[in-house]
């Protein structure tokens, strides 16, 4: 039995739901891909032991699928909902179109859940896999795993427990003379569900490292949904040092005599080296890694991001 990846506390489940159980259990499956064709087929097989939920009755699970970082809704697939279950079999396939290019850079969530007809869903454990270090062709059986606290995440997997996101527009624009050199462009910058007081403005921070390049959107917003509709900018950048940088964007509450750090993403390659001043702060989470590294293989494009928000530690 294998053992995926920490669990990512995300914030992509359910709106309403319970994540009070002692996760137990496992799930059965087996990932093939056709390079030919571009498509990656997920069999899930079945789970067994599978945690009870309240007066200790058996569960009605069914499990969800999510292909990071892509947005949510554009790569959620279900299995159908199995009752009275502790050991559901399922023996359905799920089909992904995923090109050779970004096969490593993928990151594959499934989570387990039990339906209830009225009130939230019981969370009952979740892994993700890897595609860069993972086995194909044939069935292997996971770990189900609890979604931890957030006293006891590690930093690089701390993630919110609500449903904060942010999402932005991210390319490299080549200048005309010089190929090789450009500008990193992050567009269309918003949030979603931020925690916010009532009267308070919202700033938005860019961070480049190394080096400690600042930006700042001169800009503020107020809501739980800010957008802001002018980018943020580094200029001169060459092409061939992007895979040895990270970005920080960062939201700021205005108080009256100072900011606050509400929440941030930090994006960085998989395999980027900082001195120690830096390697420790700047960790990323696995989706945010894989966001990058999606970004990279083409950065001229524009790469259309969503992720959870963290919250700042300080």
């Amino acid at each position: 039995m294998k053992t995926s990846q920490s669990s990512l506390n995300s914030g992509f489940g359910d709106t309403k739901s319970h994540h009070n159980l002692d996760i137990s259990g496992t799930i059965e499956l087996k990932l093939c891909y056709n390079i030919n064709k571009g498509a990656l087929d997920v069999f899930i097989k079945k789970c067994t032991d599978l945690a009870r939920v309240k007066r200790n009755q058996a569960p009605n699970p069914y499990c969800k699928l999510y292909l990071l970082p892509d947005n949510q809704k554009t790569s959620k697939l279900k299995t159908t909902v199995k009752k009275d279950t502790i050991e559901p079999e399922y023996n359905e396939v799920f089909r992904y179109q995923l090109n050779n290019e970004d096969f490593n850079s993928r990151i594959l969530w499934i989570s387990v859940w039990s339906q209830t007809s009225l009130g939230s869903n019981y969370f009952l454990g979740e892994i993700h896999i890897s595609f860069n270090n993972c086995t194909l062709d044939r069935f292997e059986e996971y770990a189900l795993l609890a979604r931890m606290s957030k006293d006891n995440l590690p930093q690089t997997i701390l993630q919110t427990d609500d449903s904060s996101e942010l999402s932005f527009d991210l390319t490299f624009i080549t200048n005309s003379t010089h190929i090789e050199t450009g500008t990193l462009q992050i567009n269309a910058i918003q949030g979603k569900n931020i925690n916010h007081e009532k009267h308070s403005d919202i700033i938005c921070k860019g961070l480049l490292m190394p080096g400690d390049i600042k930006r700042k959107l001169a800009i503020s917003r107020k809501g739980p949904s800010p957008k802001w509709d002018i980018p943020l900018r580094w200029e001169n950048l060459s092409r061939n040092n992007l895979k040895t940088i990270s970005i920080e964007i960062s939201l700021w509450r205005q108080e009256r005599f100072r900011k606050t750090m509400m929440s941030f993403v930090r994006l960085t390659a998989i395999n980027v080296q900082f001195d120690d001043k830096f390697s420790k702060s700047f960790d990323s989470t696995d989706a945010e890694k894989c966001a990058w590294e999606f970004f990279l293989q083409k950065p001229t494009q524009i790469h259309h991001i969503q992720l959870p928000l963290r919250p700042a530690t300080n």
